[in-house]
């Protein structure tokens, strides 16, 4: 891109970017975004960093929110008990008389659009408020909708605590007014309140739903609890979320179970609510958790003082603060101690600072400096200055955030299908309800029922309907013969071999949605992970932007300005065009110390992903002869991870971001033996090393293209790459 050119290009850039933002459409600001980011892509390197480059940087990374129904939310109305009775405009609690398998039966949502809502506080749990009543002068607190108003929760259940967890969720239906429990089929409403249920199963487990509507004046609450009970497993699942952009706060159920004694939530060993250390013998379980590739929840941790009444203040307040987190996060206090000896633990740039609390995202690399950006800390005067009502919102929506960032758990999925098509089969199990052996069956018994049949008269309106009928048909008598023929031809109105095809064909449709669906959540995962890395990539740009304008100018103060201003040539470097290719030049590697030991056929598996993975591959393949070069030149000493993030000038770069030196204690003990890989005997006399050290290529699809590599620079001075293919199995594959 020329100078002029650029320059052109970032005035309508600007004057684009001003336009979306003093008034924009939803349309307008993601094209404007969309052009910036096209822009910042093409940019050189080499171009100096501008006030004017600031301003196009700051606006891709600003995130769009939709426009409000009003200036501000309210997040925490009055909090009064639900009133249920007659007098405040609720209906008693009231069972519905349809049975389960009548396809009259309503769902929750069908229920609550039939009735007017009843005049209640904005209470979802009959008790707390959206978090919590704020103060008079603090009633209003901006929420980003799409972040802030659905809670989603997988929760695991040990065994010993499953009679605790199904009477906490009896007693939380029960203090919404409802008769509904789990192990009961139907449907209720009770207030406002509508709820429905339904079981399924498959060889293992045994899942219950229940779906409810919670109808205010001006919002309605959806909640989906399934719980899951099976030989190897328990868990509970609940997704509550608001119409329009109410913030959907924390369940008085899952505080309760978070809350409950240790050994109720399985999987989290500082469990899913407030924690208080002051032991320093755990720092170091808590910095494996932290740096744990299974973690997928955030963590925020605090120092609180000890003693003394801004300290007892400040504990209350992290209390407080864990309630709107609870389920989605663990919230950890320390004590001086502790905070002490987590700092002298963690590298410099990950600690977390005195009076402060900072958040650990999913995904922490300790070993990659660029990474701690990501991990935003909540400073000390800024929680001076809000409320504590205003923190716990701000880190309830950071914990909601990743939460729905990523997909639906895949047992869940699995749960939610098996469930549907319980539904499915429920619903046309009423909408006919008679087969065709059904009504043979009650025909078969009219003549038996004749013979014991006593004479009786008709009444007049019998005798004319009979009448009518005679004229209907064209019969003058109504014989046995002609009501068993009349009979059996109303039996075979409706073929059972029809019905069958339709429900045939209802439940595949359905297997079909819930397979998009999934695909779905998948590909908004990643692409909120290549947004994210997007963000990162844009910061290391305009850092790298910075430091060249700052080495430009001290070269030109030593009097070499043609030096440090003249453009470089462009090297034409060489990128495969797919993976087919790739394996044709993979031998071209081996001068450079890199040999691949893997099987071809695996790289070839993956030639359908297209050009942008074949090229990464190259590139990975590249940093690692550069890596070697660098060492044999002196230039560098220290592992591939460490090249990837401090890499010297000249050699071959790859983002340090897409590298994993290791896999996760679990997923070597669960499929270690599929990263061993083979290399010379001379490397290992058996043939073959376990290789955890691995890129991360382009995802394309639902898949995602993996390098595994052995670094045996300090036995022969080579690399062996022993697997270029599809994603080998973690831990966490569903």
């Amino acid at each position: 891109m020329s100078s002029g050119t650029r320059f052109s290009e970032l005035e309508d850039l600007l004057s684009m970017v001003k336009l979306a933002q003093e008034g924009g459409t939803i349309g307008e600001l993601v094209n404007a975004q969309k052009r910036a980011r096209h822009f910042l892509n093409r940019l050189s390197a080499l171009q100096s960093a501008t006030p004017a480059i600031d301003t196009v940087v700051r606006f891709v990374r600003t995130p769009i929110t939709p426009p409000r129904r009003k200036p501000s939310v309210e997040v925490g109305p009055p909090v009064e008990a639900r009133p249920n009775s007659p007098s405040t405009g609720e209906v008693d609690g009231q069972r519905q008389s349809a049975p389960p398998n009548s396809a009259a039966v309503p769902t929750p949502i069908i229920m609550a659009k039939r009735q007017p809502a009843p005049v209640r506080p904005v209470s979802r749990d009959n008790a707390p408020a959206p978090a919590r009543s704020p103060q008079a002068s603090e009633s209003k607190y901006q929420v980003d909708p799409l972040e802030a108003r659905t809670y989603r929760t997988l929760i695991r259940i040990g065994h010993e605590g499953q009679q605790f967890t199904v009477r906490a969720i009896n007693e939380w239906l029960q203090g919404k007014g409802l008769e509904l429990r789990l192990g009961e089929a139907g449907v209720h409403e009770s207030g406002g309140v509508f709820a429905s249920s339904t079981f399924a199963e498959d060889d293992d487990s045994k899942f219950h739903r229940i779906r409810l509507v919670e109808k205010y004046p001006d919002v309605h609450f959806h909640t989906e609890l399934i719980w899951s009970q099976g030989s190897e497993e328990c868990w509970l699942w609940i997704d509550v979320s608001a119409d329009g952009d109410k913030f959907a706060s924390t369940p008085r159920l899952v505080r309760r179970l978070v809350e409950s004694p240790n050994g109720l939530i399985a999987g989290y060993p500082f469990g899913l609510g407030f924690t208080r250390i002051s032991d320093i013998d755990r720092i170091p379980d808590l910095v494996e958790f932290l740096g744990s590739e299974q973690r997928d929840l955030p963590v925020f941790v605090a120092e609180v003082e000890s003693g003394g009444d801004s300290g007892n203040q400040f504990l209350l307040d992290a209390r407080s603060w864990a309630r709107d987190t609870a389920g989605l996060a663990t919230f950890i206090a320390l004590d001086a101690d502790s905070a002490r000896a987590l700092r002298e633990a963690l590298p410099a740039r990950f600690t977390p600072p005195e009076g402060a609390v900072r958040t650990y995202l999913p995904g922490v690399d300790f070993e990659n400096p660029q990474d701690a950006r990501r991990h935003r800390i909540l400073g000390a005067d800024r929680m001076a200055r809000d409320s504590a009502t205003k923190v716990g919102l701000l880190l309830g929506t950071v914990a909601r955030r990743v939460s729905q960032q990523r997909p639906i758990p895949g047992r869940v999925r699995a749960a939610q299908r098996l469930i549907q098509q319980a539904e499915d089969r429920q619903f046309l199990e009423g909408l006919f309800p008679s087969t065709k052996t059904d009504a043979n069956q009650r025909i078969s018994g009219i003549d038996h029922a004749a013979d014991h049949a006593e004479a009786v008269l008709l009444t007049n309106e019998e005798t004319a309907n009979v009448a009518a009928l005679k004229e209907m048909l064209g019969v003058s008598t109504v014989t046995d013969d002609f009501v068993l023929e009349l009979a059996q031809s109303f039996a075979e109105r409706i073929k059972p071999e029809s019905v069958m095809a339709l429900q045939d064909k209802i439940l595949k449709q359905t297997a079909s949605i819930s397979d998009f669906q999934e695909e779905k959540d998948l590909l908004e995962a990643e692409i909120q992970e290549m947004n994210n890395e997007f963000e990162g990539l844009v910061e290391e740009s305009v850092a790298m932007q910075r430091r060249i304008a700052s080495l430009q100018r001290k070269l030109a103060m030593a009097g070499k300005a043609q030096e440090a201003y003249e453009q470089d040539e462009p090297v034409d470097e060489f990128a495969p065009e797919d993976f087919a290719e790739l394996v044709d030049h993979l031998r071209d590697l081996e001068k450079e110390g890199v040999v691949f030991t893997g099987d071809k056929e695996d790289v070839l598996a993956v030639d359908s992903f297209g050009r942008n993975s074949a090229s990464m591959a190259w590139k990975a393949l590249k940093a690692l002869g550069g890596y070697l070069r660098a060492k044999g030149d002196g230039a560098f000493q220290g592992n591939v991870h460490q090249y990837l993030n401090t890499i010297p000038p000249g050699y071959p770069v790859y983002p340090a971001t897409r590298h994993a030196p290791r896999e996760s204690e679990t997923t070597m003990k669960m499929y270690g033996d599929l990263r061993r890989f083979a290399v010379p005997s001379t490397v290992d006399p058996d043939g073959s090393v376990t290789m955890q050290a691995h890129f991360k290529l382009h995802k394309a699809g639902m898949k995602s293209p993996r390098i595994h590599y052995c670094d045996a620079s300090s036995m022969d001075g080579r690399i062996y790459v022993g697997y270029i293919g599809e994603h080998l199995r973690v831990s966490s594959t569903n």
